[in-house]
């Protein structure tokens, strides 16, 4: 009995012993750098970058650091050809540095105005050109505008401008319009493009405040000409996504695809530019740091991750749909969390977009993830189907794709979205969340540290050094 009791012991004391030391070695959802993050925003929306348009030199350099982050993050490259790229075409709009608007008394200037203050470009319709002659008010709703001679067009309101308006103009002899719709020192604007192949692209155009248009009216009631020169450009582009992967630590057909876009807009003509520190620097450094942290995992995933920060986003989403049309890996079991727009300063819900609303293409199983665990953070967030942003195309074919986006809408495509609208508490709020499914999407067995298994070895080895000495006991005691 005595020594029974010693062997209850010992087998409980292993007991003990294993469970002390079975310290659960996976993946740590802790371990990225907000720091990092904000210090790539900074740079990312810095004029060295100038607005990262998509087919620029700047966009060009945006791709090439994006491609250096991944590489030192530790991805391997998973683009075309054994590089970190894969290459499309886009179309892209901007106004270009040809804008002038100025009274004149024969060669002489009398007054100037600033473009983004008096006036700014009208429609996204490609055209160039440069005109000087008398102001003419038009009123459109007017059935039979008369013909004119070298007559610029005032037209105090001109909603829904088409080629064919602008053309009937041209033909009628008004060599260029100046209208007062819209706000000129709002410098919101997209970078999308329509090439116009009709006379109309040969008719500057601008649109100024309801004062300016007033005194320009004045202007030509006392025989003032009015100089006008405008230049909206689209034309096709290269552009390039940058794609990375960590391979899981066996064979898979799995991919969770983290992505964000990286380009944003061109400068205007007076050279002011676009920082684009949230839409989207912000996801585009988010993803870099989450490849590093998930790089220096103790342990390899169970899927493949794949990293893809795609390019002319801001154009039509050319990159994301290039991709989903020529997927370097299977959609079939892929799933995609995107990011756009996060650590917002804003006190702001989260926002999840989510493509359509039938079960498989609305993203249900990444959503439901997130949803899981945006709950249990105690994280706001609203669900909203559609938006645009790069989980679109990927919707669209059946893969479950989501956008997670701070609905800023303030400094929405505006000079002003700078790093000082970057809020650290929202932005550990969107990436806590997106490296806690990651960890539940991508590191789904158990895996135990070195220690663990040599308490388990040590503790067997201990029982059965006890069971053989208690067997020898019993022998020498019946003997």
């Amino acid at each position: 009995m005595k020594h029974f009791k010693k062997v209850i012991f010992l087998i409980v004391a292993s007991v003990i012993i294993f469970t002390s030391c079975s310290v659960k070695v996976g993946y740590n959802p802790h371990n990225y750098d907000a720091d990092n993050i904000i210090k790539m925003i900074g740079e990312l929306s810095s004029k060295s970058f100038n607005g990262r348009m998509a087919g620029t030199p700047y966009g060009i350099k945006t791709e090439e650091y994006v491609a250096s982050k991944f590489k030192k993050a530790g991805l391997k490259p998973a683009g075309v050809g054994g590089t970190f790229y894969q290459e499309f075409l886009g179309v892209s709009g901007n106004p270009t540095p040809e804008y002038i608007l100025e009274v004149k008394d024969g060669n002489n200037m009398v007054k100037g105005y600033k473009y983004g203050k008096d006036y700014s470009f009208f429609t996204y319709m490609s055209h160039k050109g440069e005109a000087t002659g008398r102001g003419v008010p038009v009123n459109l709703s007017d059935k039979n505008i008369k013909g004119v001679k070298n007559a610029i067009a005032l037209i105090k309101y001109f909603k829904d401008a088409d080629s064919n308006t602008l053309s009937m103009l041209y033909k009628k002899g008004y060599t260029g319009v100046i209208t007062a719709s819209g706000d000129p020192s709002d410098r919101r604007k997209g970078q999308f493009g329509v090439n116009d192949m009709e006379v109309s692209s040969k008719l500057p155009r601008v649109c100024v405040d309801l004062d300016v248009f007033d005194e320009l009216m004045d202007y030509s009631k006392k025989g003032y000409t009015i100089h006008l020169k405008s230049s909206f450009e689209v034309k096709s582009f290269k552009a390039r996504n940058v794609i990375g992967i960590l391979n899981s630590n066996r064979k898979s057909d799995d991919y969770l695809i983290i992505s964000a876009h990286m380009d944003h807009l061109g400068p205007d003509p007076d050279g002011v530019y676009f920082p684009g520190a949230l839409d989207n620097a912000s996801g585009t450094s988010s993803i870099i740091e989450i490849a590093r942290a998930v790089s220096k995992q103790p342990v390899k995933p169970d899927k493949n991750i794949v990293f893809i920060a795609f390019s002319g986003e801001e154009e039509n989403l050319f990159g994301s749909q290039y991709y989903v049309s020529h997927p370097i890996y299977p959609l079939k079991n892929s799933e995609v969390i995107n990011l756009d727009m996060v650590g917002a300063k804003s006190n702001l819900p989260l926002s999840i977009f989510r493509y359509g609303s039938s079960e498989r293409a609305s993203g249900n199983s990444i959503l439901n993830e997130l949803k899981s665990s945006a709950d249990e953070r105690k994280i706001k967030y609203s669900i909203e189907n559609n938006g645009s942003s790069d989980h679109m195309p990927f919707g669209s074919v059946g893969v479950p794709s989501v956008t997670l986006i701070d609905l800023e809408k303030n400094i929405y495509h505006v000079p002003e979205d700078t790093i000082e609208n970057i809020g650290r508490d929202n932005l550990k709020r969107d990436i806590g969340l997106v490296m806690d499914v990651i960890g539940e999407n991508a590191y789904t067995q158990k895996r135990y540290s070195n220690l663990f298994i040599i308490c388990i070895i040590a503790g067997i080895m201990t029982i059965i050094v006890i069971a053989i000495r208690h067997n020898r006991m019993r022998i020498v005691k019946i003997n």
